[in-house]
């Protein structure tokens, strides 16, 4: 039996290579991966359902077209282009209607998990922090390493800190869609107690959001345990995935 296929959707300011130790590890595990990159990146009139339709494209071509397997892993803003674009593409959905494949788990990491009609900004108060500047329609982090990477040292860090773009505005400011979840999807949320970016207590709001059949799971990181614990993160993947460890 072929395994399940990792489609990585990567947060606000983020490009997909950011994930390249997880990747790259379950890579050598035997497992297909996909990622996508966000058309809001550095594009000014680009947005939240600009998102949203890219990951569905890919949903479309992973599922619709190869019937495969997929666990989709949500980070921070890839909640919500994430979350909202699966509709549809769940497992159990297609078995319904007789199709192969379809998203088999879904793994948030301290992520957006907003119901319909929400934006990134509303979710958050209407306060996206003093670390965040506005230069014209983008969105630029001033402290990459401290929001994003305080549990890694600053060298370690710089790597991801060069690959870091600015975000369009609208991709804070559109509302959802849809839900960024479903109840019919097994789902995971991987808290991380030393957040900067999202507190404990708003990742623990997403997590309400997603239902009681959402199991949660806490680690000691910062907002990117993909960086700091990539070992954590592909052992997560790994059971999501049907392995048993």
């Amino acid at each position: 039996m072929s395994k399940a296929t990792i489609l990585f959707v990567p947060g606000a300011y983020h490009r997909p290579t950011c994930f390249h130790r997880v990747s790259s590890s379950l890579t050598d595990l035997g497992y297909p991966i996909a990622t996508v990159d966000h058309p809001s990146n550095n594009q000014s009139d680009k947005g939240l359902v600009d998102d949203i339709a890219n990951v569905r494209t890919t949903l479309e071509h992973l599922i619709g077209v190869e019937n495969k397997a997929v666990v989709l892993v949500l980070h921070s803003y890839g909640g919500q282009a994430g979350g909202a674009s699966m509709h549809g593409y769940g497992r159990e959905e297609r078995e319904r209607s007789g199709k192969d494949g379809g998203i088999v788990a879904v793994l948030y990491i301290s992520a957006l998990a907003l119901p319909k009609g929400s934006s990134l900004i509303g979710g958050v108060g209407g306060n996206l922090g003093p670390w965040v500047r506005k230069d014209g329609p983008l969105y630029i982090c001033t402290e990459p390493h401290q929001i994003f990477y305080n549990d890694l040292s600053l060298a370690a860090a710089q790597p991801y800190i060069n690959q870091l773009t600015p975000i369009c505005d609208l991709a804070f400011e559109q509302e959802c869609p849809a839900d960024c979840y479903s109840d019919t999807i097994h789902s995971t949320y991987l808290m991380c107690s030393d957040d900067n970016t999202l507190p404990p207590f708003v990742q623990e709001m997403m997590a309400k959001n997603i239902g009681e059949k959402c199991k949660v799971q806490k680690c000691d990181t910062g907002h990117s345990p993909w960086a700091s614990q990539p070992e954590l993160v592909v052992g997560l993947v790994r059971r999501l995935a049907g392995e048993e460890k």
